[in-house]
């Protein structure tokens, strides 16, 4: 077993449960959703362009590759940041980021329903256990927390989407920070589209604010991805997936630490039963791949 792979994806697990809560404090100095998003993409795309030159990368792109890239970064990207930052109003970042790591399930649904693969008795199985794991957040009592269950649901399926484009399309031959910086591009004039109807982008931000966005950028797109992908490339994408379940986690715990967040039993056996489906549904999928390799 390889340490330092473990290490680093861990770490960068940690780092991602960690920034929502970063976030929803960034929400009590003034800050909100799509503040946060502008500027937080705003300000890695220097850096991402910076990383892509150093790397000799080529930034042009094929017709169907620059729509798709569009399409990607519009629902996927765009729809999973809004949805998700959204739900942190209406309820804690460790249920939020929780239900919207429910996206293996949904990724897993539309690869059978676009594109025909079969599901099987490990992936129906997983299903069942995540549905039985959302139900665990529901309260019909408090309607204004059912709009923010089904956002943080709704990013999970947005992502599903972003991941499943990525893969089929091919985007994933483009380099990884040409990528990034294309899809910060996408967000950043959708944020100001959005904003000439909503005007909720805030111009004169609060110094603190302001600096605590821009570690918030550093720490998510910088830090914890270059640590995931150098733990993907040293564990392999299926065993860095199951470290990757340390971010939900992390992020309830670090809302009990920080936002003195109550954790229910309910909460706490939801997140039990969600991540238990998608260790189960992981396991499946490494156990078809050896076949297959067996196989040929």
């Amino acid at each position: 077993m390889n340490i330092a792979g473990i290490l680093m994806t861990v770490i960068s697990a940690m780092i991602f449960g960690f920034t929502p809560v970063l976030t929803k404090y960034i929400y009590g100095l003034g800050g909100n959703a799509m503040t946060v998003i502008f500027y937080r993409n705003l300000i890695i795309m220097p850096v991402l362009y910076l990383l892509a030159k150093r790397q000799h990368a080529s930034f042009q792109m094929r017709g169907e590759m620059r729509l798709n890239m569009l399409i990607t970064g519009v629902i996927g990207s765009t729809g999973t940041t809004l949805l998700l930052s959204y739900s942190y109003n209406w309820i804690s970042v460790g249920t939020a980021t929780t239900l919207h790591f429910l996206y293996p399930i949904f990724v897993a649904l539309l690869c059978r329903f676009c594109y025909g693969e079969k599901l099987g008795g490990g992936k129906t199985l997983a299903l069942i256990l995540a549905l039985l794991g959302t139900c665990c957040f529901m309260d019909l009592h408090d309607m204004e927390k059912m709009g923010g269950l089904l956002m943080a649901v709704g990013s999970g399926c947005t992502y599903a989407f972003y991941m499943v484009l990525t893969e089929k399309k091919n985007l994933k031959e483009i380099n990884p920070f040409v990528y990034s910086f294309n899809i910060s591009l996408i967000i950043c004039v959708c944020m100001l589209l959005l904003n000439l109807f909503t005007h909720e982008i805030i111009w004169r931000l609060d110094l603190v604010c302001l600096g605590l966005i821009v570690l918030l950028a550093i720490l998510n797109s910088v830090f914890a991805i270059t640590l995931l992908q150098v733990g993907i490339k040293k564990l392999g994408a299926t065993t860095a997936s199951i470290f990757c379940l340390f971010e939900p986690i992390n992020s309830v715990v670090c809302e009990w630490l920080f936002l003195n967040e109550s954790l229910s039993f309910s909460k706490l056996l939801g997140c039990t039963i969600i991540i238990a489906a998608i260790v189960l549904l992981v396991v499946f999928e490494n156990r078809k791949v050896k076949q297959r390799r067996k196989a040929a």
